[in-house]
């Protein structure tokens, strides 16, 4: 999964907001199917050493997956496939909503971090 497009300044903030819905939708899928979540974290994470030159923006996007990873993991497994759909579309929508209040809280460091709707 790669939101590496989703800090560009050219993409306007509805755009950036419906492509971490979609994100934050597949994490909460990949929760809803029982992975661990460090197991999930491994999988999100780009090393900062792996592309130098984007080093910030990976840092960043690091934040993200860690911030909604965390938040996916309060949400209760759930045992038919229909809770689950639901759980990630609910979450998926919930993400976009603090992404239209404030994009840039999704991405800041923990200290700073705000998930209010």
């Amino acid at each position: 999964m790669s939101v590496g497009s989703l800090l560009h300044a050219e993409e306007n903030e509805s755009k950036v907001c419906e492509k971490l819905n979609s994100a934050a939708y597949q994490i909460m899928l990949e929760r809803q199917s029982g992975i661990k979540s460090l197991d999930l974290l491994e999988k999100l994470m780009v090393p900062l050493d792996q592309d130098k030159e984007n080093v910030i923006t990976n840092y960043y996007i690091n934040h993200f997956f860690g911030h909604v990873s965390s938040l996916a993991y309060e949400t209760p497994l759930y045992t038919t496939e229909d809770e689950k759909q639901k759980a990630a579309t609910d979450f998926g929508l919930r993400i976009q909503r603090i992404c239209t209040k404030d994009k840039t809280a999704l991405f800041a460091p923990l200290r700073f971090q705000t998930f209010e709707e």
